[in-house]
């Protein structure tokens, strides 16, 4: 673990400059997709090169499988997909086993349309709409009670923030923003869950939950703003100006 060192101001602890700018670094890592940040980081090249790679990987996957029927690429693209699209399934019926088992209907989904698939552009908003729509689907049938909006349901969102000592803040700051999350409208849970955790940029998001990209960003100005005001100021309004 690092070592920091602190100036005290008030009763607030602030990190020494030595530390700030790595602080800095996490916090907006927390807060924003790779795509938004990537301007600010010391290696944007790389972070590019990472989104590349990935959607180079699920395209050669996408295929294998549509031109050979290749069940080692349909199993590597399952194990891709497998834990953020459980977590997707289960903000909306929270359930670990009902989520795994839409996943798994997901797939079973992707195998019968295999002939078809290079068909499809973006495979990830692909998957992601119909675990989206096989979990609605879900809600339906078990609840008799049609969705007609996202705002209906009590998303509950899956957001992994990671050890307060790595990111240099305390337990209670991280259950104040785990709190915060919980406190957003349904539809600005989800969509910062898929922009932070799922890595997915604007048009992605909008395209899976058929609204526009300019929604998906207020949205997430809305979703950083309530939860930058959970931070120390010096840093907050900074957060605030990079979205």
């Amino acid at each position: 673990m690092h070592e920091f060192f602190y100036a005290t101001y008030a009763t607030e602890k602030i990190p020494s400059a030595s530390c700030l700018k790595l602080y800095y670094l996490q916090l907006l890592d927390f807060f924003l997709p790779k795509s938004t940040y990537i301007s600010y980081c010391d290696s944007p090249l790389l972070l590019n090169a990472a989104t590349v790679k990935e959607t180079k990987t699920i395209q050669e996957l996408q295929q294998r499988i549509a031109l050979y029927e290749d069940m080692e690429a349909y199993h590597a693209l399952y194990n891709a997909f497998f834990d953020n699209l459980r977590y997707f399934c289960y903000s909306f019926v929270k359930s670990n086993e009902v989520a795994e088992e839409i996943v798994s209907d997901v797939f079973i989904k992707v195998w019968q349309i295999r002939d078809r698939l290079m068909e499809i552009n973006n495979l990830k908003v692909y998957i992601y709409s119909i675990a989206k729509n096989f979990s609605l689907n879900y809600i339906t049938r078990n609840y008799k009670h049609p969705v007609t909006s996202l705002d209906e349901l009590d998303i509950d969102p899956v957001v992994r923030i990671g050890n307060p000592e790595e990111l240099c803040i305390s337990s209670d700051l991280v259950s104040k923003i785990r709190q915060t999350i919980r406190q957003l409208p349904p539809q600005c849970r989800l969509i910062f869950q898929m922009v932070k955790e799922d890595g997915m940029r604007y048009k992605e998001v909008a395209e899976v939950l058929n609204i526009s990209a300019l929604t998906v960003r207020n949205q997430l100005a809305i979703a950083t703003k309530k939860i930058a005001d959970t931070l120390p100021a010096y840093l907050a309004e900074d957060i605030r100006f990079r979205v």
